[in-house]
């Protein structure tokens, strides 16, 4: 079955290129994973319908320790070592745009680990990075020139493909082309990443951490036939 949310969004059980499905539909601090991770949630993460979406519940975090992880993390070691281009989309209604706001990251939001970060600048932008472990260095260190807005859901959508260059990372919202960014030519680490967070980075600075709702992450290959891979 597939269901088409708000900005034609199609959504639909997993398959073999879905890496993570968190709906985030469920009730209270009990998330599940459609691809059947282990999700844990910590701080104050819930789900409830304070903002409905069109799915219902929604994830709901406080931006001050409340956190999702997933335990199986090195499953995300792709996200870094560029093996495969892949997607990253979610729905996010942002309650506070700062930086440092952590929405989704492997590394701990620090160059001395490999894996990656994604997560807002006070702008309303989206900042990725792609983190090496090397010498405090980056395989990719980009921000959108569009922004999201505050107080409402937007779309997001963020694609990544480290055998390109200048177009290595493209960032969409509410499926409108927010910019590029460009593959900074570094190699890439193959070790693990440390962790696997959605809202956060690191519990030593939880006011680093995403201050809003979230619905629909999915994380999947580009090669998914349901998801649009807009460079073409």
């Amino acid at each position: 079955m597939t269901f088409v949310g708000v900005w034609g969004a199609s959504i639909r059980r997993p398959d073999s290129f879905t890496k993570l499905h968190l709906r985030m539909n469920g009730e209270g601090n009990t998330f599940r994973d459609l691809t059947r991770k282990t999700v844990t949630a910590y701080g104050n993460a819930t789900q409830n319908s304070n903002k409905p979406h069109f799915l219902g519940n929604v994830a709901q975090l406080d931006g001050n320790g409340s956190y999702v992880a997933i335990s199986e993390h090195i499953d995300f070691n792709f996200m870094h070592t560029g093996s495969t281009p892949y997607i990253i989309s979610f729905y996010c209604h942002p309650t506070r745009f700062a930086n440092g706001d952590g929405i989704f990251d492997t590394a701990m939001g620090t160059t001395i680990n490999a894996g990656i970060y994604l997560g807002l600048k006070d702008t309303g932008s989206l900042s990725f990075q792609i983190f090496r472990g090397v010498n405090n260095s980056f395989v990719l260190n980009s921000i959108s020139t569009g922004v999201m807005t505050l107080n409402a859901w937007n779309f997001v959508e963020i694609e990544v493909d480290l055998s390109l260059t200048s177009n290595a990372v493209a960032f969409y919202i509410n499926n409108v082309n927010a910019g590029y960014g460009t593959n900074t030519g570094n190699a890439v680490s193959t070790a693990n990443c440390v962790h696997a967070w959605i809202g956060g980075e690191d519990s030593s600075y939880p006011t680093y951490m995403y201050q809003g709702y979230l619905s629909e992450l999915l994380i999947s290959s580009t090669k998914q036939p349901h998801l649009s891979t807009r460079r073409t």
